[in-house]
């Protein structure tokens, strides 16, 4: 596990466990948890939280968002403000405001 902390003009924070979860950390990845293989793996995002299995894995842009599950949220893009939760929960959804569970 590891926790950091980069100050630049913005302040990054993240949480990460996996040897894959979040390969790089940018600039717009500040506030985000991620604990799982290939969690928020594509994440360019803001104040995220994934756990679990490939959970947010090709979140781009998108912010707000928790992802609990295998797979959880997968396929979101650009949505903010989902919350997915289980094995597969809101895989196929690209948009936001959205609750599966």
């Amino acid at each position: 596990m590891s926790v950091y902390t980069v100050t630049t003009t913005k302040s990054i924070q993240g949480v990460t466990s996996g040897s894959t979860t979040s390969e790089s950390l940018t600039l717009n990845k500040y506030n985000t948890t991620y604990y799982g293989l290939d969690a928020g793996y594509n994440n360019a995002g803001m104040e995220n939280t994934f756990l679990g299995y490939q959970t947010g894995y090709n979140t781009l842009t998108g912010g707000y968002n928790l992802f609990a599950g295998y797979n959880a949220g997968y396929s979101n893009t650009y949505g903010n403000r989902n919350v997915f939760m289980g094995d597969g929960g809101g895989v196929t959804i690209l948009g936001g405001l959205t609750i599966r569970l």
